[in-house]
């Protein structure tokens, strides 16, 4: 796994990272274009015409954060874990959550779903069952 990660092109990673956190924050609902997404990542600097809101910037920006740190955990082949997923959490929540990192502690809902979200007491038991799925 380490070799051939290490023959993916920086301007490769970028372009994912770019399109992960466009498409990512479009499903939170927000505004910023793909074009401007790739000014966020790329220059660290939202073009002020678009009339974007600060948490949409965090939005992209967070992604950039979260994203850096998974080519080491796949270098070092670091097994998934609740850790890795916290960690992940609390980069993508930045500036955003008090409660970055964390299960969540409320109910949440998806708007249009015909299901419904796992509870919060649920939640930490489905992701380390999650994690053995996966694992196994």
């Amino acid at each position: 796994m380490s070799n051939s990660l290490k023959k993916i092109t920086s301007e490769y990673f970028e372009d994912i990272l770019v399109r992960l956190a466009h498409h990512s924050a479009g499903i939170e609902g927000n505004t910023i274009s793909l074009p401007a997404t790739v000014s966020i990542i790329v220059n660290g600097t939202l073009p002020t015409s678009l009339g974007a809101t600060v948490r949409e910037f965090y939005e992209i920006e967070n992604h950039k954060q979260a994203f850096e740190r998974m080519p080491s955990h796949l270098i070092n082949e670091d097994p998934l874990s609740v850790t890795i997923i916290k960690e992940i959490h609390a980069d993508l929540t930045d500036r955003l959550q008090y409660d970055k990192g964390q299960f969540k502690k409320n109910e949440n809902m998806i708007l249009g779903a015909e299901f419904q979200t796992d509870s919060p007491t649920e939640t930490p038991m489905l992701v380390s069952q999650l994690i053995d799925n996966l694992q196994y």
